[in-house]
């Protein structure tokens, strides 16, 4: 199963469909058996722009019991950087993996924008079935270099346990769901967003752990 979207260029300020958008996919709910391909097409972007790919996996059952692994991952962009927080949420090297031991694991991939970028995403799926429990979630967003997202979705959920704005995809590792936006438009004016983005608003800023590499490099497994 591939989850593909296409981003609006800057000067668009129309609603793609939901064909050239994110497909919604059902998953099984142990989703590490089978990877889930995700494609950004992001060719209607000025090539070159600053970009951050965030990767978030945020604990919601008040437990340490998932993972998630980056894989695969490609770009035709240039000067990629990848960047892990919070220490032990998050291995530099791929395949990455992240944890949720402090809540957070986050992965960060800074780089110019070419065509498009794309990774293998699977999860484990435990959940800790207590009060006030909710599921774990895999937060897949593109933001500018001021960490702003670079464009609307109808991925929102800014009251829930777990909050997020402006993703392009969601994985709940509960029950296996990978939700993808149905709807990207441009953002008009960045300062006006609530910003969500790399989870800095829940936990602030942790240790990081940086390494430059190719593309290239980046496809390579360890």
């Amino acid at each position: 199963m591939r989850i593909t979207s296409h981003v609006c260029s800057s000067s668009s300020r129309r609603r793609l469909a939901a064909r050239t958008a994110l497909a919604l996919v059902g998953l099984s709910a142990l989703a590490t058996a089978e990877a889930v391909p995700v494609t950004l097409n992001t060719s209607s972007l000025t090539a070159g722009t600053d970009a951050i790919l965030s990767i978030n996996l945020f604990d919601g059952d008040l437990l340490a019991n998932n993972t998630a692994r980056i894989s695969h991952l490609q770009t035709d962009g240039t000067d990629v950087v990848t960047t892990c927080d919070f220490g032990i949420g998050c291995n530099d090297l791929p395949p990455f993996e992240l944890d949720d031991a402090l809540g957070l694991g986050e992965l960060l991939v800074g780089l110019k924008l070419g065509s498009f970028i794309s990774f293998d995403l699977s999860f484990t799926g435990a959940f800790n079935n207590v009060t006030d429990a909710v599921s774990d979630l895999v937060v897949v967003s593109l933001l500018d270099s001021t960490s702003f997202s670079l464009f609307d979705t109808n991925l929102d959920a800014l009251n829930a346990p777990v909050p997020f704005e402006n993703a392009l995809a969601v994985a709940s590792l509960a029950d296996g769901r990978v939700l993808g936006a149905a709807g990207i438009t441009t953002v008009p004016e960045p300062a006006s967003l609530l910003l969500l983005a790399s989870g800095a608003a829940l936990l602030g800023r942790g240790r990081k752990v940086s390494s430059t590499q190719s593309p290239a490099h980046l496809a390579r497994q360890a």
